[in-house]
């Protein structure tokens, strides 16, 4: 799976329409490259026509919460852009926002506010209580 992450165009040009393959944790190549790889990497990813920036890994955790998780603020950005849904809720119901406020990680917390998307009609105030 390593290779996903400094190989990004081998994974394109040899799985095509197959970009989206999780390894045994369910981690696509984009989750890897979100939390592990380059902005080069994840840009390159995200051109794919094939590549879903929403996939889920076997926690129901997206390539934005990898991003999180890896204090990414840049690649928050490129993925929102892509159409990550910035809302999306891992099996612990969870979304990005609320692991970037409770791990410190300011400048992510900043980017996924800005998306201006309210989690399920509540504000972020409602959610971290339930935390």
């Amino acid at each position: 799976m390593l290779q996903y992450v400094f190989m990004p165009n081998v994974v394109i040009q040899n799985c095509g329409r197959d970009v989206n393959i999780p390894d045994t944790s369910g981690w696509s190549p984009l989750h890897l490259a979100c939390h592990d790889g380059t902005s080069e990497s994840v840009q390159l990813l995200i051109s794919s026509k094939y590549c879903d920036v929403n996939l889920l890994d076997l926690h129901s955790a997206s390539p934005l919460h990898n991003c999180v998780f890896a204090n990414r603020p840049d690649l928050i950005k490129k993925l929102i852009e892509a159409g990550a849904n910035p809302n999306c809720q891992d099996k612990s119901k969870r979304a990005p926002l609320h692991y970037a406020i409770e791990r410190g990680y300011t400048e992510c917390a900043h980017m996924l506010q800005k998306s201006n998307t309210p989690l399920k009609g509540k504000t972020l105030l409602h959610n971290l209580r339930n935390l």
